[in-house]
Protein backbone atom coordinates (compact mmCIF):
# COMPACT_ATOMS: atom_id res chain seq x y z
CA UNK A 1 0.00 0.00 0.00
CA UNK A 2 2.72 2.53 1.38
CA UNK A 3 4.61 1.12 -2.30
CA UNK A 4 1.68 2.49 -4.14
CA UNK A 5 1.09 5.85 -2.50
CA UNK A 6 5.04 6.26 -3.16
CA UNK A 7 4.65 5.84 -6.99
CA UNK A 8 1.46 7.46 -6.84
CA UNK A 9 3.15 10.54 -5.48
CA UNK A 10 5.96 10.34 -7.22
CA UNK A 11 4.25 10.01 -11.00
CA UNK A 12 2.18 13.11 -9.40
CA UNK A 13 5.80 15.19 -8.85
CA UNK A 14 7.34 13.81 -12.62
CA UNK A 15 4.17 15.21 -13.93
CA UNK A 16 3.89 18.52 -12.42
CA UNK A 17 7.74 18.83 -13.01
CA UNK A 18 6.75 18.15 -16.75
CA UNK A 19 3.84 20.92 -17.15
CA UNK A 20 6.14 23.41 -14.75
CA UNK A 21 9.22 23.11 -17.64
CA UNK A 22 6.70 23.25 -20.75
CA UNK A 23 4.88 26.13 -19.16
CA UNK A 24 7.85 28.02 -18.65
CA UNK A 25 9.09 27.11 -22.17
CA UNK A 26 5.88 27.95 -23.80
CA UNK A 27 5.99 31.33 -22.20
CA UNK A 28 9.63 32.23 -22.70
CA UNK A 29 8.91 31.52 -25.98
CA UNK A 30 6.04 33.56 -26.61
CA UNK A 31 7.60 36.43 -24.53
CA UNK A 32 10.77 36.19 -26.92
CA UNK A 33 8.78 36.31 -30.28
CA UNK A 34 6.67 39.13 -28.89
CA UNK A 35 9.65 40.86 -28.04
CA UNK A 36 11.42 40.83 -31.11
CA UNK A 37 12.59 44.02 -32.13
CA UNK A 38 14.74 44.69 -35.24
CA UNK A 39 17.38 47.70 -36.08
CA UNK A 40 16.59 49.46 -39.14
CA UNK A 41 19.34 51.34 -41.05
CA UNK A 42 17.90 53.61 -44.31
CA UNK A 43 21.26 54.45 -46.67
CA UNK A 44 21.00 56.46 -49.72
CA UNK A 45 18.13 58.92 -49.08
CA UNK A 46 18.46 62.51 -50.00
CA UNK A 47 15.00 64.31 -50.11
CA UNK A 48 13.28 61.42 -48.09
CA UNK A 49 14.31 61.43 -44.29
CA UNK A 50 15.42 58.23 -42.95
CA UNK A 51 12.52 58.38 -40.27
CA UNK A 52 9.69 58.17 -42.95
CA UNK A 53 11.61 54.97 -44.39
CA UNK A 54 11.81 53.37 -40.86
CA UNK A 55 7.78 54.18 -40.00
CA UNK A 56 7.41 52.45 -43.48
CA UNK A 57 9.02 49.50 -42.61
CA UNK A 58 8.08 49.48 -38.44
CA UNK A 59 4.22 49.43 -39.82
CA UNK A 60 4.70 46.44 -41.74
CA UNK A 61 7.32 44.75 -38.81
CA UNK A 62 3.88 45.18 -36.56
CA UNK A 63 1.46 43.00 -38.71
CA UNK A 64 4.82 41.04 -40.09
CA UNK A 65 6.81 40.45 -36.46
CA UNK A 66 7.53 36.81 -36.68
CA UNK A 67 9.03 36.21 -40.05
CA UNK A 68 9.46 40.00 -41.71
CA UNK A 69 9.87 39.31 -46.33
CA UNK A 70 12.01 41.40 -47.76
CA UNK A 71 10.48 41.32 -51.39
CA UNK A 72 6.99 42.34 -49.60
CA UNK A 73 9.63 44.86 -47.85
CA UNK A 74 11.00 46.63 -51.16
CA UNK A 75 7.58 46.66 -52.62
CA UNK A 76 5.89 48.49 -49.55
CA UNK A 77 8.76 51.03 -49.47
CA UNK A 78 9.09 51.25 -53.47
CA UNK A 79 5.12 52.67 -53.44
CA UNK A 80 6.76 56.02 -52.39
CA UNK A 81 6.76 58.35 -55.53
CA UNK A 82 10.01 59.90 -54.67
CA UNK A 83 11.78 56.17 -54.41
CA UNK A 84 13.06 55.11 -57.92
CA UNK A 85 14.72 51.89 -56.41
CA UNK A 86 14.92 50.24 -53.00
CA UNK A 87 16.80 47.14 -51.90
CA UNK A 88 16.41 45.66 -48.50
CA UNK A 89 18.93 43.21 -46.50
CA UNK A 90 17.67 41.30 -43.25
CA UNK A 91 20.29 39.62 -41.14
CA UNK A 92 19.20 38.48 -37.57
CA UNK A 93 17.91 41.52 -36.17
CA UNK A 94 18.95 43.83 -38.56
CA UNK A 95 17.32 45.65 -41.27
CA UNK A 96 19.53 47.10 -44.13
CA UNK A 97 17.35 49.60 -46.53
CA UNK A 98 19.43 51.25 -49.59
CA UNK A 99 16.86 53.59 -51.30
CA UNK A 100 17.64 55.07 -54.87
CA UNK A 101 15.45 58.59 -55.26
CA UNK A 102 13.57 59.94 -58.38
CA UNK A 103 16.09 62.94 -58.81
CA UNK A 104 13.43 64.89 -61.01
CA UNK A 105 10.17 66.33 -60.75
CA UNK A 106 7.72 68.85 -62.41
CA UNK A 107 5.29 70.72 -60.62
CA UNK A 108 1.76 71.03 -62.39
CA UNK A 109 -1.81 72.32 -61.51
CA UNK A 110 -4.55 70.47 -59.50
CA UNK A 111 -7.48 72.72 -59.54
CA UNK A 112 -6.45 75.43 -57.38
CA UNK A 113 -3.26 73.64 -55.94
CA UNK A 114 0.14 73.42 -57.31
CA UNK A 115 1.32 69.41 -56.83
CA UNK A 116 4.04 67.66 -57.59
CA UNK A 117 5.21 64.89 -59.22
CA UNK A 118 7.80 62.69 -60.81
CA UNK A 119 8.73 61.59 -64.00
CA UNK A 120 6.29 58.60 -64.11
CA UNK A 121 3.66 60.76 -63.40
CA UNK A 122 3.16 59.99 -59.78
CA UNK A 123 1.30 62.57 -57.31
CA UNK A 124 4.39 63.37 -54.84
CA UNK A 125 3.13 66.05 -52.68
CA UNK A 126 -0.39 67.31 -53.87
CA UNK A 127 -0.66 70.42 -52.20
CA UNK A 128 2.44 73.03 -52.30
CA UNK A 129 1.83 75.78 -50.33
CA UNK A 130 5.34 77.27 -49.53
CA UNK A 131 9.03 76.72 -50.81
CA UNK A 132 10.32 75.39 -47.96
CA UNK A 133 7.82 72.32 -48.94
CA UNK A 134 10.18 71.55 -51.73
CA UNK A 135 13.34 70.03 -51.81
CA UNK A 136 16.06 73.36 -52.79
CA UNK A 137 18.44 71.46 -54.90
CA UNK A 138 15.50 68.68 -56.79
CA UNK A 139 15.52 69.85 -60.62
CA UNK A 140 12.07 70.87 -61.31
CA UNK A 141 10.10 72.52 -63.92
CA UNK A 142 6.39 73.86 -64.29
CA UNK A 143 3.82 72.10 -66.65
CA UNK A 144 0.29 71.79 -67.13
CA UNK A 145 -1.67 70.02 -69.76
CA UNK A 146 -5.39 69.70 -70.27
CA UNK A 147 -6.47 65.90 -69.08
CA UNK A 148 -6.48 64.68 -73.33
CA UNK A 149 -4.96 61.42 -74.42
CA UNK A 150 -3.45 63.04 -77.82
CA UNK A 151 -2.38 65.67 -75.22
CA UNK A 152 -1.38 63.69 -72.70
CA UNK A 153 0.86 61.98 -75.19
CA UNK A 154 2.72 65.08 -75.64
CA UNK A 155 2.90 65.34 -72.25
CA UNK A 156 4.97 62.17 -71.55
CA UNK A 157 7.39 63.39 -74.66
CA UNK A 158 8.30 66.90 -72.88
CA UNK A 159 8.92 64.38 -69.56
CA UNK A 160 11.22 62.36 -71.19
CA UNK A 161 13.46 64.98 -73.13
CA UNK A 162 13.52 66.87 -70.00
CA UNK A 163 14.99 63.62 -68.32
CA UNK A 164 17.12 63.72 -70.91
CA UNK A 165 18.56 67.09 -71.39
CA UNK A 166 17.86 68.42 -68.08
CA UNK A 167 21.61 68.46 -67.37
CA UNK A 168 23.69 69.20 -70.58
CA UNK A 169 20.74 71.92 -71.67
CA UNK A 170 20.09 73.56 -68.20
CA UNK A 171 20.63 76.84 -69.86
CA UNK A 172 17.69 76.58 -71.61
CA UNK A 173 15.47 74.77 -69.43
CA UNK A 174 16.43 77.66 -66.60
CA UNK A 175 14.81 80.14 -69.16
CA UNK A 176 12.18 78.14 -69.37
CA UNK A 177 9.47 79.44 -66.13
CA UNK A 178 6.58 76.68 -67.59
CA UNK A 179 5.77 75.03 -69.91
CA UNK A 180 1.30 74.66 -70.94
CA UNK A 181 -0.30 71.76 -73.88
CA UNK A 182 -3.81 72.66 -74.94
CA UNK A 183 -5.74 72.84 -77.74
CA UNK A 184 -6.42 75.67 -79.75
CA UNK A 185 -10.15 76.69 -81.33
CA UNK A 186 -9.22 74.45 -83.98
CA UNK A 187 -9.05 71.46 -81.94
CA UNK A 188 -5.03 71.42 -82.57
CA UNK A 189 -2.69 70.75 -79.53
CA UNK A 190 0.26 72.83 -79.14
CA UNK A 191 2.75 73.90 -76.68
CA UNK A 192 3.27 77.05 -74.59
CA UNK A 193 6.10 78.06 -73.83
CA UNK A 194 6.29 80.31 -70.90
CA UNK A 195 9.83 82.01 -70.48
CA UNK A 196 11.17 84.53 -68.01
CA UNK A 197 11.55 87.41 -70.69
CA UNK A 198 8.30 88.77 -69.38
CA UNK A 199 5.48 88.66 -71.35
CA UNK A 200 7.40 86.67 -74.89
CA UNK A 201 5.99 83.34 -75.29
CA UNK A 202 6.98 80.57 -77.66
CA UNK A 203 4.41 78.70 -79.07
CA UNK A 204 5.65 74.68 -80.91
CA UNK A 205 2.78 73.00 -83.04
CA UNK A 206 4.19 69.97 -82.95
CA UNK A 207 5.70 67.13 -81.28
CA UNK A 208 8.38 68.42 -78.89
CA UNK A 209 11.70 66.52 -79.31
CA UNK A 210 15.77 67.37 -79.49
CA UNK A 211 15.90 69.23 -82.38
CA UNK A 212 12.71 71.47 -81.05
CA UNK A 213 14.45 72.16 -78.19
CA UNK A 214 17.73 73.58 -79.67
CA UNK A 215 15.40 75.36 -82.23
CA UNK A 216 14.12 77.47 -78.95
CA UNK A 217 17.78 77.80 -77.80
CA UNK A 218 18.19 79.96 -80.90
CA UNK A 219 14.83 81.66 -80.01
CA UNK A 220 15.85 82.33 -76.37
CA UNK A 221 19.44 83.43 -77.96
CA UNK A 222 17.74 85.88 -80.31
CA UNK A 223 14.84 87.11 -77.36
CA UNK A 224 18.19 87.63 -75.48
CA UNK A 225 20.56 89.54 -77.06
CA UNK A 226 17.71 91.84 -78.79
CA UNK A 227 16.21 92.65 -75.52
CA UNK A 228 12.70 91.96 -76.46
CA UNK A 229 10.57 92.11 -73.74
CA UNK A 230 7.16 93.59 -75.46
CA UNK A 231 3.98 91.57 -74.90
CA UNK A 232 5.13 88.53 -77.77
CA UNK A 233 4.24 85.33 -79.52
CA UNK A 234 7.03 83.49 -81.09
CA UNK A 235 5.23 80.72 -83.25
CA UNK A 236 8.19 78.31 -84.07
CA UNK A 237 8.62 75.89 -87.02
CA UNK A 238 10.78 73.78 -88.74
CA UNK A 239 12.37 75.99 -90.75
CA UNK A 240 11.01 79.62 -89.40
CA UNK A 241 9.65 81.03 -86.78
CA UNK A 242 7.11 84.45 -86.65
CA UNK A 243 6.86 87.15 -83.91
CA UNK A 244 3.55 88.52 -83.21
CA UNK A 245 2.93 90.59 -80.75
Amino acid sequence: MKVNQILQNRTTLIVGSVLIILSTFFFYYTYTKKKQTYVISVNGNHYISKTEVKNIVNEYLQKFPENPDNTEIEEIIGLHPRIKSVQVIRKGGNIQVTIEENSKTYLYQNGTALSEANLEDQTIQEEIIEDRLLPSDIPIFYLTAEKDNEILTIKRDIIQIWDQTSIAYDFIWNKISEIEIKKDEKNQPGIYLYTIYGNVVLFIPEKFNKEVLERVWAILYYIEHNEIRRPSLIKIYDDHAIITG
